[in-house]
């Protein structure tokens, strides 16, 4: 499994011990890079899981790692320029203006879900296809799509 590089603040470590799922668990793997310098973290409520594994687990979530993507600064660019304002405004109201604005300056990562929402509004625009976002790296997928 490849190393984390940071776990995002909001993310629920699990201590549980013993579970058959913890070697595949983000909650459990994310607890191998808990910062010693943070005074609290966020963590699942031992007595909640007790006794549940795996499958059986209402906190369990699979470690998977995706391709993330970051801006699409080039891929606005080939939207014909009566449109962009249109863009904005539907990617603002399907995602909030902040994280519109964070997402398309690559600030912040695109999941493959966003990723294929911004793709379909910037291709009903008229931009090149197939969308080719600015950068992309791969990362563990933190939150539930």
């Amino acid at each position: 499994m490849n190393k984390i590089e940071k776990v995002p603040a909001y993310f629920a470590c699990c201590f549980q011990q013993g579970c058959a799922k913890e070697a595949t668990c983000l909650h459990k793997l994310a607890c191998q890079y808990v910062q010693k310098e943070k005074q609290q973290i966020i963590c699942i409520n031992p007595l909640h899981v007790e006794g549940k594994e795996g499958e059986d687990c209402p906190c369990y979530k699979e470690a998977v790692r995706v391709r993330m993507a970051r801006g699409f600064l080039r891929a606005i660019g080939t939207v014909p320029s009566a449109k962009v304002d249109d863009v904005a405004q539907q990617l603002s109201e399907k995602f909030n203006r902040a994280y519109y604005y964070r997402m398309r300056k690559g600030t912040m990562p695109l999941t493959p879900k966003q990723q294929e929402i911004v793709a379909k509004v910037l291709i009903k625009a008229g931009a090149s296809q197939p969308v080719e976002f600015d950068a992309y790296e791969e990362d563990y997928l933190w939150d539930r799509e």
